[in-house]
């Protein structure tokens, strides 16, 4: 129930800076106000001035709420027509992984190993035997490199990077 609830309060702090909004620009009509997925809230909008005064009235309004901003996880997308960089949409991050497969792979591969660093304890003490190891492992590595993998389209050469 507690992911529910906190939906539904998220919903709320949301309508309280709706309320207090500037009015949305007439390039914006036919654009959702926003994107929310579980805490994930993504603003929408053509103009840059709107994005900056959203980013001033979020933090304070849905902190009357007693909900805070990760304002350091706070990132900006300029989605346009013009090709200055074909491929900058593949490093785009939403949810926790980049929209580019392969660009995907390479993160999880690094955060997999750095996880798998932090855990140097474990692999070094000599009283924890192999079995323990390897649910460790299993535990606390293999989902940090195979998160959300089940939406990776991948080539051959990213598979063989995953393979042992």
């Amino acid at each position: 129930m507690s992911p529910m609830f906190f939906a539904v309060y998220l919903e709320r702090a949301l309508r309280n800076v709706r309320e207090i909004a500037p009015l949305r620009p007439q390039v914006d009509n036919g654009l959702p106000s926003e994107l929310i997925y579980a805490d994930d809230v993504d603003i929408v909008t053509k103009e840059k001035e709107r994005a900056q005064e959203m980013k001033a009235i979020i933090p304070p309004t849905i902190g009357k709420a007693k909900l805070k901003v990760n304002e350091s996880k706070w990132e900006e997308t300029e989605v346009n027509g013009e090709a200055k960089d074909e491929e900058a949409w593949k490093r785009v991050k939403k949810l926790g992984s980049l929209l580019g497969d392969d660009e995907d792979v390479q993160r999880r591969m690094e955060l997999a190993n750095i996880q798998f660093r932090k855990l140097a304890k474990v692999w070094e003490h000599e009283n924890i035997r192999l079995n323990t190891r390897l649910r460790t492992y299993n535990a606390f590595v293999v989902p940090v490199l195979l998160y959300n993998a089940g939406t990776w389209g991948l080539c051959e050469s990213s598979v063989r990077k995953l393979e042992p």
